[in-house]
């Protein structure tokens, strides 16, 4: 369990250094997303920042509550703050909760903070989305992906478009 843990970090590391301009040039931290004026429409169609509607976190102890009982369908967005793949995918989660919203929940979890998920979903690799409706797990993807395709995942899954 430990060795797929160490090469699930590497794997995330190698996954965020090529994203962060390559394995070994110097490149610059990244930076933030710019907040949307007061000019910047968020229900804008043609848009693309992230709304100011951010994914709530869920914890192990609101799980049950805001996950499994819960009337929508859920994704749920299993990270990590260590893990560079996570961060790029933290404002696309946060504009798919702003799409989706009254049609899917859409939560995060901080796996450091929430051990007892983790343990009990057994995430090994970072980011890992679940989907669930009526309070069963309906499906799991790990890594980082477009917006585009992690929309596709969530109509397939729940048949939302």
């Amino acid at each position: 369990m430990i060795k797929d843990m160490v090469i699930a970090f590497l794997v995330c590391i190698i996954i965020g250094a090529m994203l962060n301009g390559g394995l070994f040039g110097a490149s610059a931290p990244p930076t933030p997303a710019p907040t949307p004026t007061t000019e910047q429409s968020t229900t804008d169609p043609g848009n693309t920042e992230a709304s100011s509607t951010a994914a709530p976190e869920t914890s192990d102890a609101n799980f049950d509550q805001d996950v499994l009982q819960s009337q929508l369908p859920v994704l749920v967005d299993f990270s990590a703050p260590w893990c560079a793949p996570c961060r790029e995918m933290g404002p696309i989660v946060d504009q798919l909760a702003h799409d989706y919203e009254g049609k899917v929940k859409v939560y995060k979890v901080d796996t450091d903070q929430n051990p007892l998920l983790k343990e009990k979903y057994q995430i090994q690799a970072w980011p890992t989305f679940m989907l669930f409706k009526d309070g069963k797990q309906q499906g799991q993807y790990t890594g980082a992906m477009p917006k585009d395709s992690l929309a596709s995942v969530i109509d397939n899954q729940f048949q939302t478009r």
